[in-house]
């Protein structure tokens, strides 16, 4: 994660008994600058884009996708991106540096804006692969004819391991967060473990996004090569070409 690491930075380069206490970014600060720019403008075009698309579907008062899974992960990535334009908002009406900046912000705010949308990032993604199991699992029904009790199981076992994912994520990432937040501004605590716990976030989260991504692959290769994932598609793209 980039914030985990800027904030990793941040935290070795505050303290004063290192020797490379005074190094400074290879990068100069107009270019830091521009590269800030940049990436607002394009989280705002992200911004627009997901916005009119959750208008249009209200316009066109279109009901049976407010409920849907296309409207739930526009309305994550507008979250998202809402977030990401506050913090880089305040980035550039502050006089501060960004690492002073994080770090100076109440813990629960700091959370919010730093390590929130990595969280956002990761629904998302869990939105997907739950979205792609429900179509595996109507094919299987398709093809397979299986019980109720056995799909009935299969339905609980992906809700509860979808369910179980995304909860451990959001307790490791909120209380990790934390921890982080409070030990980088106190004094009494040693800021040696801060290191330590930003890298036990930074592993577990790029593991648990490597298992989302992993399922996902999984279940669009399972899905597409069986002929209920194919119908499925095609019909799919009519009714998206008819109510357009």
């Amino acid at each position: 994660m980039v914030e985990s690491l800027v904030a990793m930075s941040c935290s070795v380069s505050s303290k004063d008994d290192l020797p490379w206490n005074h190094v400074h970014p290879a990068t100069k600060p107009g270019l830091r600058l521009s590269v800030v720019v940049i990436i607002t403008i394009l989280v705002g075009i992200l911004y627009i884009l997901i916005y009119t698309q959750l208008l249009y579907i209200l316009w066109r008062r279109l009901w049976f996708k407010i409920l849907s899974y296309q409207t739930a992960f526009l309305f994550v990535n507008l979250v998202w991106a809402s977030l990401r334009i506050t913090l880089y908002t305040i980035y550039f009406v502050s006089s501060k540096e960004c690492c002073e900046l994080v770090f100076d912000l109440p813990d629960i705010i700091h959370w919010l804006l730093v390590n929130f949308p990595t969280f956002l990032q990761f629904l998302s993604l869990a939105l997907l692969v739950h979205y792609f199991a429900g179509v595996l699992l109507r094919g299987l029904e398709w093809r397979y004819n299986p019980s109720s009790s056995t799909l009935n199981l299969l339905r609980w076992s992906i809700n509860i391991s979808w369910a179980v994912l995304i909860t451990a994520f959001l307790a490791f990432n909120m209380t990790l967060g934390l921890l982080i937040a409070k030990k980088s501004t106190s004094s009494v605590l040693a800021r040696k473990s801060t290191r330590s716990l930003l890298l036990t976030r930074l592993l577990v989260s790029e593991v648990l996004f490597l298992i989302m991504a992993v399922l996902l692959s999984l279940s669009i290769l399972a899905t597409y090569t069986t002929r209920y994932g194919r119908a499925l598609s095609e019909v799919q793209v009519i009714l998206t070409c008819m109510l357009a």
